[in-house]
């Protein structure tokens, strides 16, 4: 019996999906399809982790010796138990981002409409936007579902204040300026949201302190590629700024929309550069890999 074969069969005692296994060992279902049928092979890491799910040794995992749960042999009944509640894990999460997310859609409509009632549409959508958002994250996204709310709700307040009150994160760079120390309320709420930044993209490298990529050319140039693109994009959006405000010539009331969008979609590049590092770092990891397998 192939290692793939016995991964399905002791799947299908634990009455497993694939997505669930996958949820369980934070992998794709692709990468659990591709085991069962023998298509590509799990790292060490996520073998010992099959091994403590299935509640088998991992020679019995990949040879298919006596490959029954250590409690049936009359072993410790401590891994089995370990193993029946990872099994029952992956359910219990997906049952719980349903109940949340359902509850934040409904608090949002309800908030929504009585804001709307009071103090009209426009306030009401936006008071209401962050519970329909991180709901609709919620009942949709199967992995990371915390990190995927917190980046939404950091956008969404990043833009109010970067509209309303002109507060950036790049703001922190000016502290010791003149014109920024004259509002101290703008500089700490500056402060307050590169903080916030910093925290979720140390959160987002944790989180995927497990991703891989190969030590190869095509990754070596896409990743220099995309870095080389965030920049020029970077410089774009500079550049069209100072044009809008040398065109208005300090009146920018017919520029609001274009400013509008030209911050947008800084915000939108700020996110593209937390993706190249987590790249970049996975990419790091394969070097360091492929590295410790030619010595």
């Amino acid at each position: 019996m192939t290692l793939g074969q016995n991964i399905a069969r002791l799947r299908a005692q634990k009455n497993l999906s694939q997505g669930d296994l996958a949820d369980a060992l934070e992998v794709s279902r692709q990468s659990v399809s591709k085991w069962e049928t023998d298509a590509s092979i799990p790292e060490l890491d996520k073998l010992l982790r099959l091994a403590e799910l299935f509640g088998v040794t991992l020679d019995e995992l990949v040879k298919g010796e006596s490959a029954q749960p250590e409690a049936a042999r009359g072993e410790a009944p401590d891994k089995e138990s370990a193993g029946a509640y990872a099994a029952a894990a992956p359910a219990a999460r997906r049952e719980t981002r349903q109940i949340v997310g359902t509850i934040l859609l409904c608090f949002g409509a309800l908030i929504g409409i009585l804001i709307m009632l009071f103090a009209g549409t426009l306030a009401g959508f936006i008071l209401a936007l962050p519970l329909f958002v991180c709901g609709t994250i919620c009942l949709t996204v199967r992995r990371r579902t915390g990190l995927w709310c917190a980046w939404a709700l950091y956008l969404m307040v990043e833009l109010y204040l970067r509209f309303a009150a002109g507060v950036v994160a790049g703001n922190i760079f000016q502290t010791f300026s003149r014109l920024i120390r004259l509002n101290p309320m703008r500089l700490a709420m500056s402060w307050s949201v590169a903080l916030a930044l910093l925290a979720l993209v140390a959160c987002t490298l944790r989180s995927y302190r497990t991703l891989t990529l190969r030590w190869e050319r095509r990754s070596i140039a896409l990743l220099t590629i995309g870095w080389l693109a965030q920049l020029g994009i970077r410089q774009a959006l500079a550049l069209w700024v100072r044009c809008i405000v040398n065109a208005g010539h300090g009146d920018l009331t017919g520029y609001t929309w274009k400013l509008a969008l030209s911050g947008t979609l800084d915000s939108l590049n700020n996110l593209a550069l937390v993706v190249l590092l987590v790249l970049t770092a996975a990419l790091w990891r394969g070097w360091r890999q492929s590295r410790s397998k030619t010595k």
